[in-house]
């Protein structure tokens, strides 16, 4: 019945399945035999679950019962990646386009796909050279600037023995300057991992309302600063700590930026939006700003100001790694941050943040060992040893 297909479908690359809507393979061309190394003889009549890894084979029941109630053409997306399973049992990446066929009387799903692991090396190695780049850069950065700060140590040094009278002050230049290269350590650590880094449940809104007094004190006293955040309790899992120190670094990039301006101002504004466009758009998202109505970022240093050691600041003024910090911070709270900034216009700094629906009882733990307990006193009470039982558990 299917072997009119067989002479289009022979000369594809990608593998061409036939099922039934019982999941009966009833037709593979060469291709199927060459991707998942079964002979046509064991593809036919068999049914598409030995194709299928053991981890997604639950899932993939699920999915199929679903589109043989509903059929419809479903698209090939390279950008949604399954795993198929070969006959020596090893797994590759695949994407697969659906369409529902009628032949005669009867109804059949035609399954297109593709082998994806040429693809999935190449981005890999794609990956893997720009990981290399980024190490590359990385280096360059942390050399150029602890090279000025050795430079700037020997010095004093050599200063502080030509005028010991002064020695005091070569010695505060140093001290700034291992402070600087401490700093640099922090915000590359924050910067390049997210191990060994805690994140618990609280109230994004409680904690920013208690950190006021430490976010002005990061500012100038000519620079004028407003909070708008909710006093109802909204609830983000993240580091609290590290937050916290993004937003001073926010705030203080914003402090400089509205250094200029007649009528200094920054703003710091907490609120729901709903879903995202960006990430998950099946979350409810918090949207914290940074926003000042400094001089303005242009075009070419938004699309780079995320990068390490990428800084328009003097070398004493900046380590280039701020707001790579606080891209990785965003990206810890398992969200993310965008600018929205032009010349003269100010600027905007965006983190986006999902929700969480409640924090946990802080006695939920001995609430469940206490409810357990007296289950276990229950039983113990039902049963013919309850007595002898109950005087154990009293002990």
């Amino acid at each position: 019945m299917l072997k009119g297909f067989q002479d289009a479908y022979e000369l594809l690359h990608d593998s061409i399945l036939i099922v039934d809507l019982k999941m009966i393979i009833r037709f593979a061309n060469s291709s199927s035999s060459a991707c998942f190394g079964y002979p046509l003889s064991e593809l036919k009549g068999h049914n598409v679950d030995l194709l299928i890894p053991e981890s997604s084979k639950a899932a993939h029941s699920q999915h199929a019962n679903h589109y043989t109630d509903r059929p419809k053409h479903r698209q090939m997306n390279t950008g949604q990646r399954l795993l198929a399973r070969k006959r020596d049992g090893s797994e590759f990446p695949v994407s697969i386009s659906l369409n529902p066929i009628t032949i005669g009387h009867d109804k059949f799903i035609c399954a297109v796909i593709r082998d994806l692991s040429e693809l999935a090396a190449i981005e890999e190695e794609l990956a893997q050279k720009k990981r290399m780049e980024s190490l590359s850069t990385i280096v360059g950065g942390v050399s150029h600037d602890i090279n000025n700060m050795m430079t700037a140590v020997r010095g004093s040094i050599y200063m502080a023995r030509r005028r010991p009278e002064r020695y005091e002050h070569y010695l505060n230049i140093i001290e700034t300057q291992c402070e600087y290269a401490t700093d640099i350590v922090k915000e590359m650590l924050i910067t390049t991992t997210n191990d060994n880094i805690d994140t618990e449940i609280y109230s994004l809104s409680a904690a920013l309302q208690k950190a006021k007094p430490l976010f002005s004190a990061s500012i100038n006293n000519d620079v004028h600063i407003t909070f708008d955040i909710p006093a109802a309790d909204v609830y983000i899992n993240g580091s609290e700590n590290l937050l916290n120190r993004a937003i001073v670094n926010l705030i203080q990039n914003a402090r400089d930026a509205v250094a200029a301006s007649t009528a200094p101002a920054i703003t710091i504004t907490l609120r729901e939006i709903g879903s995202s466009n960006k990430e998950a758009p099946d979350k409810a998202y918090l949207c914290l700003s940074i926003h000042d109505n400094g001089h303005g970022i242009d075009e070419a240093t938004a699309a780079r100001i995320f990068e390490p050691f990428y800084t328009t600041k003097s070398i004493t003024k900046g380590t280039g790694l701020g707001l790579a910090m606080v891209y990785n911070i965003a990206q810890l709270c398992g969200g993310y941050i965008d600018v929205d900034s032009s010349i003269d216009n100010g600027a905007t700094f965006n983190i986006f943040l999902p929700m969480v629906e409640n924090k946990p009882s802080k006695h939920g733990h001995v609430e469940t060992i206490i409810k357990d307990v007296n289950a276990l006193l229950t039983e113990c009470q039902k049963s013919a040893k309850g007595d002898a039982a109950l005087l154990e558990l009293r002990k």
